[in-house]
């Protein structure tokens, strides 16, 4: 009788110990599989996007025109990056009053050096043209932008010189600069993957040679809000974007 008890007793304590060491092992099991679910979510943002996710790296190399010169605010940044979305970032190199010579000597520092773009817009001249720089020399040092960013894998996006015939010291020679420098962009230069005819985009029809009215940002030289949406929207168009 005693042995019988003794039998059944430890049945039941083997029975306790399986049932108790199988729910240790799921309870561990079940808080592995939510602590994964957390730090999933954990690794990324609102957007989808991980935290420690690099957006592709854009950046524009110009004048005042590339600043946002005659805007009220918002300039082709803003809305090439609200085109583009959160998984690229859009660095602004403008400097007022550059000329080309001193956008190719600034390259290195601004551009090169960080090692990360992937796409480059060049976008100037205009002061060239306006400080009486010979056209040859424009294009030597547009040539030279393109040909180092082009050296190092990054690809190119050429914006040519805009329209501003009612500028008020705009004069003919101004103009047939204008027109030499921007036929050499679309047809002579060279290691450019996308060009983008900003001149004809923002001409006036009624008028030819100046800006559009509803794009001006005052001086004819400079554009608007509206105007720099326009190029903005116009260089997403004209680039096939691959981060």
């Amino acid at each position: 009788m005693i042995k019988t008890l003794l039998t059944r007793n430890y049945l039941y304590l083997l029975i306790l110990v399986l049932l108790i060491s199988n729910i240790f092992f799921a309870s561990k099991s079940a808080l592995c599989c939510a602590q994964k679910t957390i730090n999933e979510y954990a690794g990324a943002d609102v957007g989808g996007l991980a935290n420690d996710f690099i957006p592709t790296q854009v950046y524009i190399l110009g004048d005042s025109l590339t600043v946002g010169f005659g805007s009220s605010g918002s300039n082709m940044v803003d809305k090439l990056s609200s085109m583009l979305g959160p998984a690229w970032e859009i660095r602004n190199r403008g400097v007022g009053r550059n000329t080309t010579a001193q956008m190719f000597a600034r390259l290195d520092r601004d551009i090169l050096a960080p090692h990360n773009a992937r796409y480059v817009i060049v976008w100037g001249g205009t002061n060239d043209v306006y400080q009486n720089v010979p056209p040859g020399e424009t294009e030597s040092n547009l040539q030279a932008i393109y040909t180092a960013l082009h050296n190092e894998g990054i690809k190119v996006v050429s914006v040519n010189i805009p329209p501003s015939k009612l500028s008020p010291t705009w004069t003919q020679e101004i103009q047939n600069t204008v027109d030499e420098i921007n036929m050499w962009i679309v047809n002579s230069a060279q290691n450019i993957d996308f060009k983008v005819d900003i001149y004809k985009a923002l001409e006036n029809p009624g008028m030819e040679d100046s800006l559009l009215p509803i794009y001006h940002g005052g001086d004819f030289l400079h554009l608007n809000e509206s105007g720099y949406f326009f190029v903005g929207e116009s260089i997403y168009e004209a680039v096939d974007w691959k981060p």
